[in-house]
């Protein structure tokens, strides 16, 4: 099992911090255990796709998720990108309130009102890059989420 952590550390960071400075490694630690095994059993049966993620032993990938959703989240505190209060309130409206005209739910109702996350599957958003986090979600880059979660990045695009 050490093996297997090591793995992922080497790529993750030690606790699963992800890389400072490199903001498509993600950090692992404190992620719910259920989104962490679903993202690596969507590795194992193809619906994600890493080169370095073809080795993760699959007997193993439960131990793998819970021991980095045991972590303690060490979020990096990220400077506000320079934006006019417009963009910023632009930005704002689905994380608070969605779209309801268009189905989009807000953010918080399933990230939570801190964005930290919800147990047992939802991930946080808090933490993540502003330059990865939109552009990641509507690449197809990740498996899993419910049908609003692509319209709601799609409206918050052209919006």
């Amino acid at each position: 099992m050490q093996q297997c952590r090591a793995a992922c550390t080497s790529c993750h960071g030690g606790r699963g911090e992800g890389l400072p400075g490199d903001a498509k490694v993600s950090r692992l630690d404190g992620k719910p255990a259920g989104y962490l095994l679903q993202q690596l059993e969507s590795f194992q049966d193809g619906r994600r796709s890493h080169a370095a993620m073809d080795y993760v032993v699959r007997d193993y990938l439960r131990q793998i998720a819970e021991y980095f959703a045991a972590h303690r989240v060490s979020y990096c505190r990220q400077s506000v990108p320079a934006v006019s209060a417009a963009a910023r309130q632009r930005g704002e409206q689905p994380v608070r309130h969605g779209d309801s005209s268009r189905g989009v739910p807000a953010c918080e109702s399933c990230h939570g009102a801190t964005l930290t996350g919800v147990e047992p599957m939802v991930p946080g958003l808090a933490g993540w890059s502003y330059a990865v986090s939109i552009p990641s979600s509507t690449s197809g880059a990740y498996t899993g989420m419910p049908a609003t979660v692509p319209t709601a990045w799609s409206w918050w695009r052209i919006a």
